[in-house]
């Protein structure tokens, strides 16, 4: 079995987790943006925001993980 999947390009390979759970696949990973702008008076405001995404696929009964 191959599951290929196409991720936003902001998200590093080393930022995804895989892992096997009950025979199902799980894919994890988080999407963080950071936000910096600067008002009058020489303040700076950030702003972050962090999205959690899942996908779980069904395995096929009997699927091994090596």
């Amino acid at each position: 079995m191959v599951a290929t999947f196409e991720m936003p390009p902001e998200i590093e390979k080393q930022d995804v987790h895989i892992s096997f759970q009950r025979g199902r696949l799980v894919l994890t990973w988080v999407a963080v943006e950071m936000i910096e702008y600067e008002e009058e008076q020489g303040m700076v405001y950030r702003e972050r925001f962090e999205r959690s995404h899942h996908r779980t696929i069904p395995l096929p009964e009997g699927t091994k993980v090596c």
